[in-house]
């Protein structure tokens, strides 16, 4: 996969492979919110999704993620006042479904 198509993210190309092959060593590590700099960043890694929407507990829409590998993972930055949140998962065809973040919680 060429550097083109791959990521605007943080993490290398073996990271993210082992992400969308179900093979990281640590996914607590790299998925859910982190710190990056002075922001949070968060990152899922949904392979059906055609976008990820970032939600407050109210649903209310809070920010869009972005894709940054073809492979479903995406990123978001966290604003500073949101400690909870939630996603909205939209998907090729049409649906979508709204999930707690499982990685969000401690492992």
């Amino acid at each position: 996969m060429a550097d083109s198509q791959t990521r605007k993210g943080s993490l290398d190309e073996a990271q993210y492979q082992a992400l969308v092959e179900g093979k990281h060593n640590n996914p607590f590590a790299v998925l859910g919110p982190h710190p990056v700099g002075a922001q949070r960043q968060v990152r899922v890694v949904y392979p059906q999704a055609q976008e990820v929407v970032l939600l407050d507990r109210k649903s209310q829409l809070v920010g869009q993620f972005e894709q940054v590998h073809p492979e479903g993972i995406f990123e978001a930055v966290l604003p500073a006042r949101l400690r909870s949140y939630r996603l909205r998962i939209g998907f090729v065809n049409g649906g979508h479904k709204i999930i707690d973040d499982p990685y969000r919680f401690p492992s």
